[in-house]
């Protein structure tokens, strides 16, 4: 027996969506931030349990957890079970600690086969867990699986339903002092119990007589209750006998299933092995540059090998990037910027662009602005970082944690200055990694220098307003936002950039764009 709560009512389901940036901010420890995000996040929309994301303190550590309780089906009625996970700061390169919570008036079953007197539990889920497969390892998988087991063994039992049948039997009389009727009827009752017979009670009016005789239709008409036993006693059988063939099956399934574990493992060995090895890694950022003349070329191989007349004359920076970028790139599986200077080549001027402005007019802008165009070396994004690796190695090179530790970040910083180059197809700002590169800039003192002709100021939708094409990137980089500056002072920021005379520089700490001479060659 054990404790059946309802499921209350929760907004847990939204909590996620509805964090403010400090809360985001607070989990900016954590190793891989956005499989957190993800795996935490498709937990809580599954609406499959009432478990509720809390932050919690542990000396100087914030660490994310979920607590609540979870529903199982046992014997035709749903339960629900209290339990607590826990996401390490290095989750999830380790999997997570998850342990059952019970409430005052449960307990822990004895020698059950998933959880210890503690409460910890130890799952195959658990010890066979693959950090770089998150399609076999998350936390909405994890819970299903809890699920699964605890509905085969539930790991708690009601105190006080114990407690009372312990009195029961302990008020029993000794079956060998009982008289032979007597004796053959606790001994069904003992068989009841064994049998866990839900709703068969031995009724008031089965008592014996004081005189020990049988009333009609007397003892023997009412034992046909002892078929009704056997009966259950062989179906109770044949469920056992039913789980161990599913177990066997289960097990074979295992045994298949084991070669290809083990040849994905070293497949995944050598990718990791090979990511290591990769270029990208072992270059730092800051010499992901191309040159100004390295840019006169790309321009010139752009016009020939892209045809005009299917993505227009001027195309975009996401056109060039599908079009020229990927092709040339994927076969030596590295950035443009490396695929033309293998050895790096260090930067010193970090652009800052949207990649839906035209890409000649880029090439044009900071050709016309910069004198010594030719051998300056550019940090340009969608060149210096990889375009044709999956999303999830991309980001595990590109971000090691906080956005102000990124790639991106490291590069800025060594830079001397940033250009904000604008355009007339749109404002890019209402791209928040341009909002979030200015605000590393002021982070880092770096002078903006604002070139090009951009459109008129839009109401909304710019600045700490604005969106990533990739919805999981938003919360790091609004965290990264408002660890450096408020967002009142972001937004002055992002509006006398769209509003400055092409040519203005923002010096750090002043409060208006200033343009020194030596500056602007216009």
């Amino acid at each position: 027996v054990f404790a059946q709560h309802r499921l209350q009512p929760t907004a847990s389901g939204l909590s996620w969506a509805m964090m403010d940036h400090r809360m985001l901010a607070r989990l900016s420890d954590y190793d891989d931030r956005r499989r957190l995000q993800q795996d935490v996040s498709e937990l809580i929309s599954s609406r499959r349990t009432a478990l509720k994301l809390q932050v919690e303190r542990f000396g100087d550590v914030e660490l994310c957890s979920l607590s609540g309780t979870v529903p199982i089906h046992y014997r035709g009625n749903q339960y629900n079970i209290p339990i607590r996970i826990l996401l390490d700061t290095t989750y999830a390169a380790k999997p997570p600690r998850v342990s059952v919570t019970p409430t005052k008036d449960m307990g822990i079953h004895d020698r059950h086969p998933t959880v210890d007197g503690r409460g910890v539990i130890r799952m195959a889920y658990l010890q066979q867990w693959r950090p770089l497969d998150r399609q076999a390892s998350n936390l909405l998988g994890l819970v299903s699986f809890i699920m699964t087991e605890f509905s085969r063994s539930p790991p708690v039992y009601d105190l006080a339903a114990a407690a009372r049948l312990d009195r029961e039997r302990a008020e029993q009389v000794p079956v060998a002092l009982m008289q032979p009727e007597q004796r053959d009827r606790s001994q069904l009752v003992s068989r009841m119990e064994q049998a866990n017979l839900a709703g068969m009670d031995i009724e008031d009016d089965l008592v014996l007589p004081a005189d020990g005789t049988e009333d009609e239709p007397g003892w023997l008409a009412r034992s046909c209750s002892e078929e009704a036993v056997r009966q259950e006693e062989a179906r109770r059988i044949a469920q056992q006998q039913e789980a161990l063939r599913r177990d066997e099956a289960r097990h074979a399934a295992q045994q298949q299933e084991a070669p290809r574990e083990e040849e994905a493992r070293r497949e995944a060995q050598q990718q990791q092995a090979i990511f290591e090895r990769n270029p990208m890694n072992t270059t730092s950022a800051d010499q992901w540059g191309v040159c100004g003349r390295q840019l006169n070329a790309l321009s010139k191989d752009v016009k020939e090998e892209i045809r005009a007349e299917r993505t227009g004359p001027n195309p975009n920076v996401i056109t060039v990037v599908k079009e020229y970028i990927i092709p040339k790139c994927t076969a030596d599986s590295v950035s443009y910027s490396i695929l033309i200077n293998p050895n790096g080549l260090k930067c010193d001027t970090f652009v800052s662009h949207a990649w839906l402005g035209p890409f000649f007019a880029l090439i044009d802008e900071l050709r016309g602005y910069y004198e010594d165009f030719e051998t300056r070396v550019f940090w340009i994004d969608f060149l210096a970082a990889p375009q044709t690796w999956p999303s999830q190695e991309a980001d595990r090179l590109m971000f090691t944690g906080a956005v102000v530790h990124s790639r991106f970040a490291t590069a800025l910083l060594q830079c001397d200055h940033v250009v904000v180059v604008r355009n007339t197809n749109c404002n890019l700002y209402t791209r928040l990694w341009c909002v979030a590169e200015l605000a590393l800039a002021r982070e880092f003192k770096k002078s903006v220098k604002v070139i090009g002709i951009g459109p008129p100021m839009h109401e909304s939708g710019i600045g700490t307003r604005a969106q990533c094409s990739v919805p999981a990137d938003e919360p790091g980089l609004q965290a990264a936002i408002s660890k450096v500056t408020s967002d009142a002072h972001i937004d002055e920021l992002v509006e006398k950039a769209v509003k400055a005379p092409a040519g203005s520089v923002l010096a750090v700490g002043a409060t208006d764009f200033q343009v020194p001479s030596e500056c602007c060659v216009q």
